[in-house]
Formats: structure tokens, sequence, C-alpha cells
């Protein structure tokens, strides 16, 4: 009745169950020899960290050249220890040498990064919370962009996991400007993985956030026209808009509506024929930078596995498609989980229905690719900040579910 420390199975595999050595008295079937079997587990090492920023060095010298400048938020292995006053270590961006008494198994202390009673998030502080991210985690996060938008903008992205992970999955939201609550709500979420990173759950899968894919678009909707860095586009958005708020800009910079302008059933029930803050699907699919941009990274992918796509309004989520029985069932078992967790409504389309030029379209037509798409928040676009809590708690649980369905 006392507690098992170890277990042996027929086949003579051992798995110990504490920490400790372990006694195992043996018999060979064969000549009924016994032998003694002495099994010690021992408890894995602590990560070691650098107790504050130290340049590291190529030689055990500090008139050698210096390799990197260490910080106290990277996890690093100490290879050789008392050479000369210096330490020999080993981190994911090589070896070097510090001065040695400087390290630490105490995990380092982290701010807060992202705002969550920022009522105007913007591109800048997205940006900003990005890099923060990076300094704060370094282990776990790598920020990048693919590529940019009209006015200049960077459209970023953050990968958790190896970037030669066999599998990829997407989050992704900020597509409609106004609907900048999300990228806010991402952004957190984001934080939050970071938070309680573990290695193996990103072993063989790697994640890419995208939290504004219409940087330009956020700007617009956020304080207007001027806050654009092109005068040429800044007159153009201004002709646009008329006399019409520019609160309500879901458009890119050039009044294209990018969720209309992917190569899936482009131009199809569109009735906005003209450059505006919703609604036009371009001259053309695929005009549009952002559009490109996005295309060109998914189809560069080895393995996209699924996506996720967050935007406002509703309280619904869009998740049927007229698709293949297997890829369909797929979104169905998607859109049930998010729907047990947020009580959302799920829209069921009609058997007949057309795919309209978005970038879940492309993803769910073209890449065969499961994306659903979560419209959050009850009031009216942009949406209250008063919703960020529930919309959060929401999101978060379903993020949580999805990455577990998928990695």
């Amino acid at each position: 009745k006392s507690k098992k420390v170890v277990t042996v199975s027929s086949k003579g595999l051992i798995r110990a169950k504490a920490i400790g050595t372990t006694t195992i008295e043996m018999t060979v079937k064969k000549t009924e020899e016994k032998t003694i079997l002495y099994v010690t587990v021992k408890k894995a090492p602590s990560p070691v960290y650098l107790k504050k920023s130290l340049k590291i060095y190529q030689k055990p010298s500090v008139k050698s050249k210096v390799v990197a400048q260490g910080s106290k938020y990277v996890k690093v292995k100490i290879c050789k220890e008392n050479l000369k006053g210096f330490t020999l270590i080993s981190w994911n961006g090589g070896t070097g040498y510090v001065k040695e008494g400087y390290f630490t198994t105490k995990v380092p202390k982290r701010p807060t990064i992202v705002n969550k009673n920022d009522k105007k998030y913007s591109y800048q502080d997205m940006a900003k919370d990005l890099k923060q991210m990076v300094t704060y985690y370094p282990d776990c996060v790598k920020v990048s962009s693919a590529g940019e938008s009209t006015d200049g903008r960077r459209i970023y992205y953050a990968c958790l996991g190896p970037k030669n992970a066999t599998r990829q999955i997407i989050i992704h939201t900020g597509i409609h400007g106004r609907e900048y609550l999300n990228c806010q709500v991402i952004m957190s979420k984001l934080e939050d993985l970071l938070k309680n990173y573990k290695d193996s759950k990103y072993k063989d899968t790697a994640v890419y956030v995208f939290p504004m894919l219409n940087p330009d678009g956020v700007t617009i909707a956020q304080y207007g026209p001027k806050a654009l860095n092109s005068l040429a586009l800044q007159k153009k958005v201004k002709k646009m808009l008329g006399n019409h708020s520019y609160t309500q800009w879901k458009a890119n910079a050039n009044g294209i509506d990018l969720n209309r302008n992917f190569p899936a059933g482009w131009n199809s029930n569109i009735t906005v024929t003209h450059p505006c803050g919703s609604g036009y699907c371009g001259s053309k699919q695929a005009s549009e930078k952002e559009t490109q941009c996005m295309m060109k990274f998914m189809n560069q992918l080895d393995n996209p596995i699924a996506a996720i796509s967050f935007h406002s309004m509703g309280e619904i989520i869009y998740w049927d498609a007229s698709v293949n029985a297997e890829l369909r069932s797929t979104l169905y078992k998607m859109g049930i989980m998010a729907h047990k967790l947020t009580n959302y409504s799920m829209i069921q389309e009609p058997s007949d229905s057309k795919n309209n030029g978005g970038f879940g379209d492309w993803l769910v037509y073209h890449k065969k690719i499961p994306n659903i798409t979560l419209e959050t928040g009850a009031s009216a676009c942009p949406v209250k900040h008063r919703e960020y809590s529930s919309i959060y708690k929401k999101c978060s649980k379903v993020i949580d579910a999805f990455l577990n369905m998928w990695s």
C-alpha cells in the first residue's frame, strides 16, 4: 500500500515514479540467477540565467572580441567554469565567455507589457509591445514582418515555437480598421502565452500570430487620414470620406476592403463599385500590398494545418463552407468548440453559398486550410472598450482550446 517509486513492465521497461535511488532485485528466468539493479533518478537542473546584462566574449579575456550582449532574460548553459575568472556558456545564439559569478537559477521578473486599459490601442503601441516581448521573452518568441502596408507600416507577426516545425498554426486579426479592439485582445493573449510558455508544447508546431493585418486602416479609424504618412494618401482618403466619420473605416489606405480582395470568390455579391471605407473589392483580385504579403507568407509555409480569425461585431461564428465532407467536418468541430466556450451563435451557410474574397475564404477554398471566424463584441463597431474584459476571457479560452486541438 506504500507509494510506488518504480514500475517494471513485462518487457523489462523501467519507469521511475520519484526522485532518489531505488534498489530492484531481479531474477534471470533462464538461469534463475539473481542480480541487484540500482535505479537513480535525479531532478532536472533548473534553468540558469545571467544576473544582469553582460558582454559575452569570444575568448576568456576582456580584450577579446565581444560576440554578443548577454541578457538576464535569456536561458544559458554553463559549459565550463574556472577559466581565469571566466565561464564558458552556450545559448540559442552560440557560445562565448562571461565573467564568472554572475549566474542565478531564479527566473527573472518580467513587467506587464500590453496596457489593457488603453482605449485606443494603436499600431505604435503594438510595435512597441512586440519589441518588448522579444526583450523579455527572447527564448520564446521571434518577431518579424510579412511585408509593408500601402502607407509603409510593417505587417508584423510573432512566432512561438521553432520556425522549422513540421506544422504551422495561424492566428490573425485586424484586417478591418475599425476592429482594433481585437488587436489589443490578441496582443494580450500573446503575452499570456509567453508567460506560460513551455518548449514541449511547441516542439513540432509553430504558432504565427498576426495582431494587425491592416495597420493603415486601424490608423485611419483611430486618428483619421491626417495620421497617414503619405500626403497623397491623406488627400485620397479625405476625398473618399466626404462627410462620413473616419471611425467607421474598414478598408486600407487605398479604400480597398482587404477582406474582399483575395482570389476566392472575388467580386461576387459585391454592390460597392468604387474605393471607399468599406466593401470595395478593388479593380482586380489581390491588387493590394497587404493581400499580396499574406498570400506570399502563407504560400511559403511548409504545412499550415489550421487558422482562426477574429473580427467584430455580433458575437457569431462563421464556420461553414461548401467544401468536401472531411474539411467541413473539421470546420464544424472547430466551430462547436468555439461555440461551447463563448456561447456565440454558429452561422450555417446555405448550400449554394459563395466565398466573398476574404482571407478566410482563400485559406479554406484555395489552400484547404480549416479557418473559422469569430465576430466579437455586442456593441456597434468600433466595439466599446468596456467589452474588452469579456471579449478577452472568451477569446483566451478559444485560443487555448484551438492550440490544444492542433498542437
